[in-house]
């Protein structure tokens, strides 16, 4: 059998990948799309989706779908494509967009041979488990053979050094957002339409893009809303997003007497999230660290919130301080204190001149270091030094 020639391009390995929603399917799907915009050769792995196609025709590059239930099946499905795209055309890094089950997949094809790995980390889901020893044993593996490990936020490249990746392996690329979508007149003047039809008046709007779960912070706002209407500070909330905690949520927000000052949307299609931006005056998202779950490796929802002009306000967790420079283009505020949020909030709305200009300078903060082309070419810089010091050791 002839030998299989080599090239410039790169293998994705996305076990989690449009149109699958979720944070790690867009992140992978804009990391790929903007690496492909500048001229980046690439194949994208991932898993086999009746409504893919629409998705794997607006990347610009091939994508194989591959079968596989669970993890462990997924892995092997993703190392048979894997190998046979080596067979045809040998890459010069593969990309592991998680750690599992992309990493397994990586091992179990014959890419350690061929290809370096380049690992992608959100958080800290790679950290090894104690009470998981095989889990643990597997994720060694993985870091082990990384090449190079690439982090959303300074906090996950801390838990890369943390789980034994020797730091001189670790970079920081960032998240992404795609500023165009989140202002202009267009966007402006639909949400201006949105506005009354919520019921909450000539209040100012609050906003939340969530998932409902407890460790978004959901109940936090709803308390610091209980004190600044104490103080007659009134004001209307906007949850975007659906979950377990939606019911818990509704009858706080009752208990609380905030009636139909708060307004449940539910989930909401991808291409309209842009007017609720636009329609709310400040966007927060109190997420407090949960032992066991993921917190915020970095937190997308607040660069989208920025990008369209809104100022934002957060809790001090996860990797939440790369996100919102505190005092720049929003504040940050101490985990589990709704009175310190309550403060926050009182600020900025009761000081508008404040609000439009951390609105304004979080923007110019988005256009000149979180577009997705600047964490692209970040990744290009980044994966291009890590092929050459494999070619190097070869």
């Amino acid at each position: 059998m002839a030998a299989a020639s080599e090239s410039k391009s790169l293998v994705f390995l996305a076990g989690d990948f449009p149109p699958d929603v979720g944070g790690i399917q867009r992140y992978a799907y804009e990391l790929v799309k903007a690496v492909v915009s500048l001229g980046q050769e690439a194949v994208v792995i991932a898993p086999r989706r009746e409504e893919a196609k629409a998705v794997d025709a607006s990347l610009g590059c091939p994508v194989v779908r591959v079968p596989g239930r669970g993890k462990a099946g997924l892995a092997l499905a993703m190392a048979r494509a894997l190998r046979s795209q080596i067979k045809m055309c040998t890459p010069a890094a593969v990309v592991g967009t998680k750690w599992m089950p992309e990493g397994p997949a990586y091992l179990g094809s014959s890419a350690p041979k061929h290809a370096p790995l380049i690992l992608l980390g959100y958080g800290r889901e790679f950290m090894p488990e104690a009470a998981r020893p095989v889990r643990a044993f597997v994720q060694r593996k993985v870091l082990g053979a990384a090449r190079l490990c690439l982090a959303v936020s300074h906090y996950t490249a801390r838990n890369f050094v943390r789980a034994g990746v020797p730091e001189e392996r670790v970079r920081v690329i960032y998240g992404g957002v795609d500023p165009d979508r989140f202002a202009g007149p267009g966007v402006s003047a639909e949400a201006q339409r949105l506005r009354p039809t919520l019921g909450t008046g000539d209040a100012p709007l609050l906003l939340t893009v969530a998932r409902l779960v407890r460790r978004k912070g959901h109940d936090l706002v709803l308390e610091a809303m209980a004190r600044l209407r104490a103080e007659g500070v009134d004001v209307g909330y906007a949850v975007v997003g659906d979950g377990p905690e939606r019911q818990r949520l509704e009858a706080i927000a009752q208990g609380l007497g905030l009636g139909r000052r708060v307004i449940f949307a539910g989930a909401v299609a991808e291409h309209d999230l842009p007017l609720w931006y636009s329609a709310c005056d400040v966007f927060v998202m109190p997420s407090r660290d949960i032992p066991g779950e993921p917190p915020e490796g970095l937190g997308l929802v607040y660069l989208e919130a920025n990008a369209a002009g809104k100022p934002v306000i957060a809790a001090r967790t996860g990797g939440v301080e790369d996100a919102i420079a505190d005092g720049q283009s929003g504040i940050l505020v101490p985990p589990d204190d709704p009175e310190a949020l309550a403060d926050a909030l009182k600020r900025l709305l009761c000081e508008p001149g404040l609000a439009a200009r951390l609105g304004e300078q979080g923007r110019n903060r988005v256009l000149s270091q979180f577009t997705w082309r600047h964490v692209a070419q970040r990744f290009l810089a980044a994966a291009d030094l890590a092929i050459a010091q494999a070619a190097e050791k070869a």
